[in-house]
């Protein structure tokens, strides 16, 4: 596959049927890197255009992929395996959304200006689908390590406020 430009004109993309098919490195979106404890990776991506019966124009998109994260639970790493799909009728800048996108939840309206970065907007849907506390389905929290109190965090200022009141 080429890696041609991400960035297109989404109305004419959607208009004449086209395709933008790739796999790219992780490092490609840098805000979803930025959410992964290690950079390596990447996500096979698919944004298609078409005409619907009605005239709107839509695209449909796919990512595919791992990210590894960290457990919010036990802070080990793990792997979130993903598959993204969408479905996304575009609304011209400056044009009222439709009355019936909000009766259909078979897609969600966006409002898109000449220029649209496919890569960008990818990102921006694996990042909705993110969880947004990453947990192993069954983990523990961590251990307190073996040398450590388990008294109360204030057991050590009520030490100070005894002394306090001694001099």
């Amino acid at each position: 596959m080429s890696q041609e430009s991400s960035v297109v004109d989404p109305l004419a993309f959607a208009r004449e049927g086209r395709r933008w098919q790739h796999v790219l490195p992780l490092s490609r979106f840098p805000r979803l890197a930025a959410e992964a404890i290690e950079g390596a990776g990447e996500l096979k991506v698919s944004v298609v255009g078409w005409v619907g019966r009605d005239g709107h124009l839509f695209l449909g998109l796919e990512a595919v992929g791992e990210i590894a994260v960290g457990c919010q639970r036990c802070m080990d790493p793990m792997v979130w395996p993903f598959r993204v799909e969408n479905r996304l009728m575009l609304i011209p800048e400056g044009r009222p959304f439709p009355e019936d996108e909000l009766d259909d939840d078979s897609y969600d309206a966006i409002e898109v200006a000449a220029r649209l970065d496919l890569a960008e907007l990818v990102e921006e849907e694996v990042l909705l689908a993110m969880p947004i506390s990453p947990r192993h389905e069954s983990c523990e929290a961590p251990a307190e390590s073996e040398g450590a109190s388990r008294a109360s965090p204030f057991a050590s200022l009520a030490k100070l406020r005894g002394h306090s009141g001694q001099d």
